[in-house]
């Protein structure tokens, strides 16, 4: 099986595309950047909801920054490079964090770091709770300079960000890739409309090429 990745391919997703006797073709979609200085202001809660907003915080300001905050982060791998008091919340989208965090009883204000083409359910859903949210910027989402469709066919396209379903969508490549598509989560999901998609059962990309391999 080939499998198109619309991300750049990291040591550790080729390792787990060996294990599974995949190819991985990676294609990046987007190019992320992390600025060399931002304000990050202080807080007594910090929320997390994606790998690059935990490198571009830890790039700008030391973990131990963190220490007796409270830590919020979707997914045990954006949590996997955050202290170990971290509360990984039981939901896989911004909006069930912040109805989880509610209900823990936060009250704010929280600093939530992310990217300039951030979703803002987060933000929303908090906000009319009466939870001040404050949003640095702490990487950016850029399309790539030059970009080409695989010259070999592919049987499935993996989306492992919405602003990658975007930039796709944006190229035209879904009337050129009539393949399944897979998405690491219920939001990349859905930014694929009405397409039908397969989601990983968790976060992960060994999840979900082990989803593929079973639907595929």
């Amino acid at each position: 099986m080939r499998i198109l990745l619309t991300r750049a391919a990291t040591p550790r997703d080729r390792l787990l595309a060996e294990r599974h006797g995949v190819e991985l073709v990676a294609k990046p979609l987007i190019d992320i950047q992390f600025p060399d200085e931002a304000h990050i202001p202080d807080a007594p809660a910090f929320a997390f909801t994606s790998v690059n907003a935990v490198e571009g915080f830890l790039r700008l300001r030391p973990a131990t920054d963190l220490d007796g905050k409270r830590v919020y982060a979707v997914g045990s791998v954006t949590a996997a490079a955050l202290p170990p008091h971290t509360r990984v919340s039981p939901g896989r989208t911004g909006a069930e964090m912040a109805a989880w965090m509610l209900e823990a009883g936060e009250t704010g204000p929280v600093c939530h770091p992310t990217g300039d083409r951030r979703r803002p359910e987060l933000a929303r859903l908090l906000g009319d709770a009466g939870v001040q949210v404050l949003e640095p910027i702490v990487y950016f989402n850029l399309p790539p300079t030059l970009i080409e469709l695989p010259s070999e066919p592919v049987d499935a396209v993996v989306f492992m960000s919405p602003s990658a379903v975007e930039r796709f969508l944006e190229l035209g490549w879904d009337r050129r890739l009539p393949v399944p598509y897979a998405a690491i989560g219920p939001t990349t999901a859905a930014a694929l409309g009405n397409r039908p998609v397969l989601v990983a059962p968790e976060a992960d990309l060994d999840r979900l090429i082990e989803l593929l391999k079973v639907e595929v």
